[in-house]
């Protein structure tokens, strides 16, 4: 997977909002980067309750509604473990419930 999905997964903020914010790239091209499960780096910082992360590509417009392979979105993902300050981030953001 890209070195951007690897910031998210690592919690490499600094990285990530750097990527992001570079003028030479798009967001974009980040924010829907899809692995072989259908996860977005949105779905991996769910999964590890990487908050200022999921913050951080909300804020960039990351789709809060995607779906992966299973149907499952980052909202479920983030439910499994327990990750409740991602969940309710994701409630405030419109998430459908």
């Amino acid at each position: 997977m890209s070195r951007f999905y690897e910031d998210c997964r690592n919690n490499n903020i600094h990285q990530v909002r750097n990527t992001l914010t570079n003028p030479y790239y798009k967001a974009e091209q980040f924010l829907n980067l899809v692995d072989e499960n259908g996860w977005t780096p949105l779905f991996v910082a769910c999964d590890r309750g990487h908050v200022e992360i999921v913050k951080i590509l909300i804020s960039s417009r990351a789709n809060i509604e995607a779906s992966d392979n299973d149907g499952d979105t980052p909202l479920g993902i983030a439910c499994i473990p327990g990750h409740f300050e991602i969940v309710n981030i994701l409630i405030q953001s419109k998430a459908n419930i």
